[in-house]
């Protein structure tokens, strides 16, 4: 009987990897469409031209229509628009998960828990600086693993309440350093666990596997050189830069950084700009280096594109999903952006330079 279901494996390993691969077909068939549902970059300019009120009417007609409505009979302007892109992202978010099954599921999970990290970091922020609830609430994104029950138990818990979630999650070795370090040095903390947690998983294994190792790598890069261009012009010193490097990149190891945080910023920028991501459009960087804020959007941008044309070439595989988050962050960032601009009296030409366009 054994030497009988020796011989089968194969085959029940084929018609499992079968089964896989229709579930991929299907699950990104439905991503791609939702993809199709993104706002079209056209309707950025648009919104730059409008008020506050009349972007809620317009998103209200929009994928965020549910939000809107819902939250509407509780909010006006900015505060609905917040907290309508923050309901929506978590819906998505979550809609994904539920959806994917197996490997997939457990991937992106594992790849939600970053918004866990910011909104215990959020909380503890608030605790710490005296902001009201309401206010902690409003910066709440609930997108990862907590409910919407934790996410209030933890904006009402005490500080200790709070160590003790971070601990439940695995992450006691930040928890130790919160007594002794401020809490932006915990946050970089935390979030340097959080991606080589993320990369230890994905180490090996099947081929999406590697590839979700590959797009984190990827993540890192773009995280560092955000982090490392901020850095370097606010004057630190190359060796405190480095403190804030994370390790794992896929084309900006920690030598490399080295040898770049000993330079200025317009080398830097023609030695970044040789990198795979940007080859095709030297200058695009250089030519932004008086503006910190541009600087970083050409940068989301870029990131955006390579991990479009990798989910292009691979059709049934993760990055397709992947590729569809970023996406997602980014047109949420673009709104957010452009209606606290609009809160803050920014002058339209600076918002837009924030945007991912």
């Amino acid at each position: 009987m054994r030497e009988d279901s020796l011989k089968l494996n194969p085959f029940r390993r084929e018609r499992r990897a079968k089964v896989a691969i229709r579930h991929f077909a299907y699950f990104n068939a439905r991503v791609l469409a939702m993809r199709a549902k993104l706002l079209p970059k056209e309707t950025y300019p648009k919104f730059l031209q409008m008020g506050i009120p009349e972007i809620a009417r317009s998103l209200g007609e929009s994928e965020y229509k549910v939000e809107i409505e819902q939250l509407g009979q509780k909010y006006r302007g900015v505060d609905l628009v917040e907290f309508s892109l923050n309901r929506n992202l978590a819906t998505t978010f979550h809609g994904l998960i539920e959806k994917a099954q197996g490997e997939l599921q457990s991937l992106l999970m594992d790849y939600m828990r970053y918004y866990d990290l910011e909104n215990i970091t959020t909380a503890l922020r608030g605790k710490l600086s005296g902001i009201s609830d309401e206010d902690v609430e409003e910066a709440i994104i609930p997108a990862g693993s907590l409910t919407d029950a934790q996410l209030k138990r933890l904006i009402e818990a005490s500080y200790d309440d709070t160590m003790e979630i971070l601990r439940k999650m695995g992450y006691d070795e930040a928890v130790d350093l919160i007594t002794d370090l401020p809490l932006p040095e915990v946050e970089d903390h935390l979030i340097k666990m959080y991606y080589a947690n993320l990369l230890e998983k994905t180490s090996g294994g099947s081929k999406n596997m590697k590839m979700f190792h590959h797009f984190i790598s990827i993540d890192i890069d773009f995280m560092n050189l955000i982090n490392f261009l901020r850095l370097k012009r606010d004057g630190t010193p190359p060796t405190k830069v480095m403190e804030y490097m994370m390790p794992g990149g896929a084309q900006l190891p920690h030598k490399k950084l080295k040898e770049l945080a000993g330079l200025d910023m317009e080398e830097i920028l023609t030695r970044i700009e040789g990198l795979a991501y940007f080859r095709e459009h030297q200058g695009a960087l250089t030519g932004e280096k008086d503006s910190l804020t541009a600087l970083e959007a050409s940068l989301l941008k870029f990131q955006l594109n390579y991990a479009v044309r990798e989910a292009r070439q691979n059709p049934l595989s993760i990055l397709v999903v992947l590729s569809y988050i970023l996406a997602k962050r980014v047109e949420v960032a673009n709104i957010r952006n452009i209606v606290r601009g609009k809160e803050g009296d920014l002058p339209t030409e600076l918002i837009r330079k924030q945007l991912v366009l």
